[in-house]
Formats: C-alpha cells, structure tokens, sequence
C-alpha cells in the first residue's frame, strides 16, 4: 500500500507527475500523471444602492476550501474607469483583509461610498472581484457583475 500525498501546490497550475516503481518480481514501471490545480472562484453581488446616502453595499460569496487573507474588488462604469477631480481615470478600489468571522459567515459584506461621483441614470456599472491574497501569494481572479442604477447620483 502506497500513498503520495502533494502539498503547497498553486492554484491554477497544471502539474506533471513521474512515477517509477519495481514489482516484486524486479520489473520497472513508468508512470506519468498530469494534474491541474484549480483556480478559486469568488461571486459578487450588488445588496443594495442607496442614491439617497450614495453607496453601494456588495457582497462576495468564498470559497469554502480555498483560504486567503485579503481580497481586492474594483467599481468601473461605462467600460471606463471612474474619473477623479484630476482628470485621471482610476477605479474605485475596496482591499481588505478577511477575518475569521467572514471565513465563518463563508462570505462579505462591504460598501463603497459614492459620494465623490457624478454617475449618470443609465451608466453601467462593472464591480470585479479583481485578486486575492492567499498563503500561495497573489492570484487574479475576475469575477464580474455589471448593473445600473437608474437614477443620477
């Protein structure tokens, strides 16, 4: 009876694995194995906007056997980034650790505040899980869900 157990493996990354092994009656073996790893998914979801107080509440569902210490979510609208006073075009970025009540709860919310923002009524809104942070380092993610508001903010 033999076991192979594989540890610190990264994620979406495939692997190849040889084998030689000899019988009891002294004959060779060769075995060749391909593994992937998979690559964490994360939803996002609009919980609520408030054009009153202008925010937005997300949430982001986690995955139950994937660990990480921090996540990043980025708000763009239009396919373009948000523009600031300066006439530069950055997203609005939300980074923040993750504690062990949202590894509990297997999700989190945050809001984003709008309030520095004129976005228009029919504007598409882009919220992204953009990365995470994990004991295996950086890894980009993607997850996206777009919507409008309809209403001037």
């Amino acid at each position: 009876d033999t076991h192979v157990k594989l540890s610190n493996l990264l994620p979406n990354t495939e692997y190849q694995l040889n084998f030689v092994y000899t019988t009891a009656n002294d004959s060779d073996y060769f075995g060749q194995f391909k593994l992937t790893t998979k690559k964490p998914v994360y939803e996002i979801s609009v919980e609520k906007v408030s054009t009153y107080d202008k925010y937005l509440e997300y949430k982001v569902v986690l995955q139950d056997d994937f660990n990480i210490n921090s996540l990043s979510v980025s708000l763009l609208f239009d396919g373009y980034n948000i523009e600031t006073e300066k006439n530069q075009r950055v997203p609005i970025v939300d980074s923040f650790e993750i504690t062990e009540n949202d590894l509990h709860l297997g999700y989190v919310k945050r809001t984003i505040s709008l309030k520095k923002y004129k976005i228009k009524a029919d504007a598409v809104l882009l919220l992204t899980v953009d990365s995470v942070e994990s004991p295996y380092g950086h890894i980009d993610i993607g997850s996206t869900t777009s919507f409008r508001i309809g209403r001037d903010l």
